[in-house]
Parts: structure tokens; C-alpha cells; sequence
């Protein structure tokens, strides 16, 4: 059995989702643009809790110490950076655990934030080129479906 994350815009009951996939132990970029004048970056995941982030960067500077530990030495900045209004970050050796909503917020150095991305990781099972069961992507209060983005591992 072959193990996948699949990349592509699916429309999927009307609505436009933008996916995001890798063969499970490759490598994936979850893509955030920002503004020019970005200072801090912050990718998230809501099941980490308030304490641990994905990748925490701010003022030149990443911040393991607020890194959950899942996510420490395999999360980094795209090569082309802040400088470039570029705050998407690669994923290194991505796995079935890295399932689960992704969030981007950038601050700006006038000190505006901005959720400027996110992401829902959903489990799908393939066998022999049929689906199996899928895990839609919760929506959060005052978010529309249009917001969303979805990275889906494929079993």
C-alpha cells in the first residue's frame, strides 16, 4: 500500500479547496503569502493547544523553544522568505500524525495580525484506486467554506 499526501484545486460540492500533497516521509509546503513588511509568523495547530506551535519566527529569529516538540528540526521557512512577502514553510518527513487544521498568522511591523492561511488535514483511505471514507474540514464560527484549505493523506 502506498502512502500519499495529494496537492491539487478540487472543486468538491461546489465549493473550492486547495490541496496540498506529499508521499508520506517526503517533504510539503504549506504556502502562506503575507504583507512586504512582515516582522513574525506563526503556524499553529489547534490540536497542539495555546502552549506549542508548528514553526513560531519573529524578528530574524525562530523560536524552538515554543516549538511542539513533534515539529522541532522538520519546520522551516521557505528559501525565499519574509523578504519576498513569503511566509510558507516546509514540512520535513511528513506522516499520518501531521493530520489535523493548520494556521498562518502573520504580523505585519505596524503590528498588525493577519490570518493569512489555513489548512484542514484529512484522512482518506484508498484501496485499489477507491475511497473509502474521507474526514470533511470542521468549520470554525464566522468562516466560510471558501476559506479553507485542505492537505489530505492518502492510506
Amino acid at each position: 500500500i502506498n502512502s500519499m499526501l495529494s496537492v491539487s484545486e478540487t472543486l468538491l460540492w461546489g465549493i473550492l479547496w486547495d490541496e496540498v500533497s506529499v508521499e508520506s516521509g517526503s517533504d510539503v509546503t504549506l504556502p502562506c503569502r503575507a504583507p512586504t513588511d512582515l516582522t513574525a509568523v506563526r503556524w499553529s495547530r489547534p490540536e497542539l493547544g495555546s502552549d506549542h506551535y508548528v514553526f513560531f519566527y519573529r524578528d530574524r529569529r525562530l523560536y524552538e523553544e515554543y516549538q511542539h516538540p513533534a515539529y522541532r528540526g522538520r519546520v522551516s521557512l521557505v528559501d525565499r522568505g519574509l523578504e519576498h512577502a513569503d511566509a510558507s514553510v516546509t514540512l520535513r518527513r511528513a506522516s499520518f500524525r501531521d493530520t489535523g487544521t493548520y494556521e498562518c498568522v502573520t504580523v505585519s511591523s505596524r503590528g498588525h495580525r493577519k490570518r493569512t492561511s489555513e489548512f484542514h488535514c484529512a484522512v482518506i483511505s484508498i484501496i485499489k484506486g477507491k475511497v473509502f471514507s474521507v474526514s470533511d474540514p470542521p468549520l470554525s464560527a464566522g468562516r466560510s467554506t471558501a476559506d479553507k484549505q485542505t492537505v489530505i493523506f492518502i492510506v
